[in-house]
């Protein structure tokens, strides 16, 4: 059958075509890139809102941390004072014994090893991460200390002292080591409590 010499050619059609070939393609591009803004914008809102939670988990166990740590201080202040008048006393240590108040200050880092592991900090200052990251390495260091000092008090009965004054030699150093740590510590917390709340990224 002989081909339809009315009909137009098929390049001529597509050219003619060809603008609203364009246009569709276009269209299907923009809302595909407006759906990408839309879940990317929608990720980022639901990574600030994560970030506000876990900073503000940190603060709330920084404000109990610094509380437990309180009457930790004391107790240390009342040691190193008993401490002080004990390395004046040469009299003998046998048969007596030495009473100390050393309340475990129990120190969290859940929130901010949870906050950690879960990235949930992302979109926060990187400026405050990094001083909370010090703060809590400072806390690692005092409750390793905490330890050390405890277990040195434990471990008295093996030490060698003849008098009192020996004992205070004994324990002086590691508790004056552990108050100065707690105070430092204090101060951190206190700077980033009382800190403006650090902005967001983005």
């Amino acid at each position: 059958m002989p081909a339809d010499s009315s009909a137009p050619p098929l390049r001529l059609r597509l050219r003619e075509k060809l603008p609203e070939i364009l246009i569709e393609a276009a269209s299907v591009v923009l809302a595909l890139f407006l759906a990408l803004g839309a879940n990317a914008w929608h990720e980022h809102g639901q990574d600030v809102e994560r970030a506000r939670t876990a900073r503000a988990a940190i603060l709330a166990e920084m404000r109990t941390n610094r509380t437990e740590l309180g009457g930790s201080r004391e107790a240390m202040s009342r040691n190193l004072a008993y401490l002080a008048e004990l390395a004046k006393d040469d009299s003998s240590a046998k048969g007596q014994s030495a009473h100390f108040d050393v309340p475990l200050a129990l120190l969290s880092e859940a929130a901010w090893r949870t906050a950690q592991s879960s990235q949930a900090l992302r979109e926060t200052d990187y400026a405050w991460t990094i001083e909370v990251s010090r703060c809590y390495e400072l806390q690692g260091m005092f409750m390793q200390m905490q330890w050390l000092v405890l277990e040195q008090i434990a471990d008295m009965g093996k030490a060698r002292v003849d008098t009192k004054a020996d004992i205070a030699r004994q324990l002086q150093g590691r508790i004056d080591l552990l108050s100065k740590l707690s105070a430092d510590l204090e101060r951190a917390y206190a700077e980033l409590l009382g800190a403006t709340a650090p902005r967001d990224q983005g």
